[in-house]
């Protein structure tokens, strides 16, 4: 598919990549356009996993990975690069680019202004970042709450006008949760080099628990071709917090019973084309037994109905449970971060909350989402399928790091991105000019996708993946770039 795609793409380009003098012939390279070796070398990186660093270029791409793909040789890896550098010769643009950022960076000056930048300033900044957290997770609990009180006053009196309401509330609280996603990584940073490894552990777990996904939607409720599937219908699950919790994840992790996306399942059903969103009637209480019913010997509780009016509330108050748990967690673990803050550099602080970020989008963002995308697993690397609203978690994800770049700050009032700044300030342009794009790219994506796993039809979003991929890739170069001073 991709060396399809790939031979397609290369025809508008003028070039035969099905010919050996693609490999070979210099004489090919000026006939690719940036656009084009920039799709090219992200796709060979992804599929192959072989990565060489590239010399940046001046026509705002960048390319960090090379490799084989296909039955390309070894001689293509400095012909796509001298490509890159060429066609960019006549596109230079006036935003920084990773050479830029490289080489400020690794001059000698910025090294001492690495070195000179303040353990207390920075300490002070981390603590009222983590002052913010304290918020943010108290947020995420009380918009629990409210979906939970939601949720009540539907099942009273279901309509549509309800429904409506929960699941506005849901997505109140998923985005939510979603913008704190960052705290549970730079929580992660600070303990994960403590003898102790239980709070890490625990972290994963509750995350595990709130927002695991893809999930099983058959492992909870009808789908479609199997209207009796799911615990929902299976009378033998008692449906309270304890019974539910044991099935969660009983047999594989996608089995999930809990969480917002066995919510969100709950709240919008499959929602695929041809048979809608879930009807406000699937929650109205059942209270007569059918003459069929009467002879298999269910009883009135046990209708799926009914079943559902219990399941719904119970995994929302596991959700708010969990979530106050997380809180806990990190409430318990505060000292130990004091003292771990205590014995850190600055510069060894500024690497910390580096790292945090560039985990977070690596783990939830590339792994989790876009390479398996590029892979054509589109069903499991969509976040929010039923809801629709990938695009708002993912964004909401990236609204965590501009907060702990622009938000918290120390005494003096800077914030970390001005402390950045004094390393360098192409890294802080450098950096939000890639962000913003990110940003933008992924609001385009997750809606093309969405469709095309709709309407189960070929589209046209290979490239658009590779784009913010590549986008992505390149703010976890620069925050890389500062990590190793």
């Amino acid at each position: 598919m991709f060396r399809d795609k790939l031979l397609e793409n290369s025809k508008y380009e003028g070039v035969d990549i099905s010919d050996d003098s693609f490999y070979s012939s210099s004489a090919m390279v000026s006939k690719w356009s940036p656009h084009f070796a920039l799709q090219l070398l992200t796709v060979i990186n992804v599929k192959t996993g072989y990565s060489v660093v590239v010399p940046s270029i001046n026509c705002g791409c960048n390319m960090s990975a090379l490799g084989q793909f296909f039955r390309y040789k070894p001689l293509l890896l400095p012909l796509v690069a001298a490509a890159i550098l060429f066609a960019c010769d006549s596109d230079e643009r006036d935003t920084p680019t990773d050479e830029t950022v490289s080489s400020e960076l690794n001059s000698p000056a910025i090294n001492s202004a690495v070195y000179q930048i303040s353990k207390e300033s920075t300490q002070e900044l981390i603590t009222n970042y983590l002052h913010l957290v304290d918020f943010g997770l108290a947020e995420t609990i009380s918009q629990a709450i409210d979906l939970e009180e939601t949720i009540s006053a539907f099942l009273l009196s279901p309509t549509v006008a309800g429904m409506e309401k929960v699941r506005d509330a849901w997505l109140l609280s998923h985005n939510t949760y979603e913008a704190a996603e960052l705290h549970r990584y730079v929580f992660k940073s600070l303990t994960k080099s403590a003898q102790d490894s239980v709070p890490d552990l625990l972290m994963d777990q509750l995350d595990y628990q709130i927002d695991h996904w893809p999930v099983l939607p058959g492992y909870i409720d009808y789908v479609e071709g199997y209207p009796e599937s799911g615990v929902v219908s299976d009378i033998n699950v008692s449906i309270d917090k304890d019974n539910i919790r044991e099935q969660h994840g009983y047999f594989d992790l996608a089995e999930a019973a809990t969480g917002y996306h066995v919510l969100e399942f709950l709240i919008w059903g499959e929602n695929i084309s041809g048979i809608g969103m879930r009807s406000f009637t699937d929650y109205e209480a059942a209270l007569e037994l059918t003459q069929e019913q009467i002879e298999a010997g269910l009883e009135v509780s046990q209708l799926s109905k009914n079943r559902r009016r219990l399941l719904l509330p119970v995994v929302a108050e596991i959700l708010t449970d969990d979530l106050q748990e997380m809180q806990k967690l990190w409430t318990a673990n505060k000292s130990m971060i004091a003292n771990r803050l205590e014995e850190m550099s600055g510069p060894a602080m500024v690497n910390l909350l580096n790292e945090a970020i560039a985990n977070m989008i690596t783990d939830e963002l590339l792994v989790k989402s876009l390479y398996p995308l590029l892979n054509n697993d589109l069903a499991g690397s969509i976040q929010s399928p039923y809801s629709r609203s990938t695009q708002n978690a993912v964004l909401a994800q990236l609204t965590g790091i501009e907060q702990i770049m622009r938000e918290a700050t120390n005494s003096d009032g800077k914030t970390f991105e001005e402390l950045l700044a004094r390393i360098s300030d192409d890294f802080v342009t450098s950096f939000f000019f890639n962000f913003d794009a990110s940003k933008e790219c992924l609001a385009l994506l997750y809606p093309a996708i969405q469709r095309q796993v709709e309407l189960d039809a070929a589209m046209n979003t290979e490239f658009g993946i590779v784009e913010c991929i590549n986008l992505l890739n390149n703010l976890e170069n620069i925050l890389g770039e500062v990590s190793q001073l």
